[in-house]
């Protein structure tokens, strides 16, 4: 599984910050929306018959002074709509969309779970084509149970941004990011191993 991360777009708009990246797994490009603001704001996907996403409204609580542009891209559109409480985010779909309330913090909380919040401080929406990239798409059960998955022995690894050679852009001291230029030079040695015994096989 293969992929590649680019930030293409970051813009704060007073307490928000609303960031767009764009990246490829498996050669099937996706975009990832990342809402960010320091109080809780909501956000509710809008649900056509055949229960697909026709598009997604995040209300801010905070009045802009500065409206943004339109914002476009391959999967989605964003746009802004001011309102008597302050305004609204819309984005409408180009291809899928997805949208994930970020309501828990890997590097801090030992557990994962699917967030059902109605209200948090961040937000993401995917874009995509065909499979939702990097989590495998099932079908919620009403009836099942979610059950958080503990990890409290274990802490998350964690390596931050990455440039476009697959290095870290900020070398913090700490180490997650050891253990990762270790993984990623045995894996450069192991690729040039194969290639030169498949070149001698030639």
């Amino acid at each position: 599984m293969k992929h590649w991360l680019l930030l293409s777009l970051s813009l704060p708009l007073f307490a928000l910050t609303m960031s767009v990246q764009n990246g490829k797994e498996e050669q099937k490009p996706y975009s990832i929306l990342h809402l960010r603001d320091t109080s809780y704001f909501k956000c509710e996907s809008v649900r056509n018959d055949f229960d697909v996403i026709t598009s997604i409204e995040c209300q801010i609580p905070q009045a802009s002074q500065h409206p943004f542009p339109t914002i476009q891209n391959t999967h989605f559109t964003v746009d802004y709509k001011p309102s008597s409480t302050g305004y609204s985010i819309v984005i409408s779909p180009k291809t899928k969309i997805a949208l994930f309330a970020d309501s828990f913090d890997l590097l801090r909380e030992p557990q994962t779970y699917r967030s059902s919040a109605r209200k948090t401080k961040e937000w993401s929406i995917i874009g995509y084509s065909d499979s939702i990239p990097m989590l495998p798409e099932v079908k919620e059960n009403q009836n099942a149970l979610n059950l958080p998955i503990r990890s409290a022995k274990e802490t998350y690894p964690y390596v931050g941004g990455l440039d476009l050679k697959g290095n870290p852009i900020k070398m913090k001291r700490i180490e997650d990011v050891n253990d990762y230029m270790e993984i990623k030079k045995h894996i450069q040695v192991k690729i040039i191993q194969k290639h030169y015994r498949w070149q001698k096989a030639r």
